[in-house]
């Protein structure tokens, strides 16, 4: 599906028809609804986007339709600290992962970056391993599954990823177990070590006192 994502024009009558619009069928998707039976319209949906006070508003377009809507604002009595205020995706855009494009763009705005990890060697800076699986990949420990993301802010770390990090597979060199591996009675005299050999001579000797 291809779509938009884009910053909100503020002041725009025509966008502010197009957020209406979306507004008045997202209905569905708010408990209770969203509109309290009351229909939006441009003309409140420019008075509302003009009196707030926003960071920045995102807006999802498909097909010359607003879909996707999500706010940032600073929060209440704390300087240097913003929220996602609002987050919403029209009903019928369920599933399509429009909600956590929104988000990802409201958060690269700050300078958050999502940490690329699977399939990477693993590095503790930026990793953090919760488990390890047996692979046949090298001797280099990388990341193979990536139960969460990890996340840069201005190329400081906010959060390690979680990781699943390879290990490689154990070979057994024990005797049982290596199948190359000759018993006793089945080498030759040259093959056997002295103490192999010393356990035998008790036996030559009975044999010869029988004979």
């Amino acid at each position: 599906m291809d779509y938009e994502l884009r910053e909100l024009r503020i002041g725009d009558p025509q966008e502010a028809q197009l957020l209406a619009d979306m507004w008045n069928a997202s209905e569905s998707g708010w408990p209770g609804g969203w509109t309290g039976g009351i229909p939006e319209t441009a003309e409140r949906v420019l008075e509302q986007t003009q009196r707030i006070h926003r960071i920045a508003i995102f807006v999802v377009e498909v097909n010359d339709e607003i879909v996707g809507y999500g706010d940032m604002r600073q929060q209440f009595g704390l300087d240097g600290v913003a929220e996602l205020d609002l987050l919403n995706v029209r009903p019928d855009f369920h599933g399509k992962g429009l909600g956590k494009a929104l988000v990802l763009k409201v958060l690269e705005r700050f300078k958050v970056q999502p940490i690329d990890a699977l399939g990477k060697p693993f590095d503790p800076a930026f990793h953090q391993a919760v488990m390890q699986e047996e692979a046949d990949n090298g001797v280099e420990p990388t990341v193979l599954k990536e139960l969460q993301k990890g996340y840069m802010i201005h190329n400081r770390l906010l959060r390690p990823a979680m990781v699943v990090v390879s290990k490689a597979r154990e070979t057994r060199d024990d005797a049982g177990d290596n199948p190359e591996e000759k018993s006793p009675e089945e080498k030759s005299p040259e093959e056997k070590s002295p103490e192999e050999k010393s356990n035998d001579k008790p036996d030559e000797q009975n044999h010869s006192e029988t004979n």
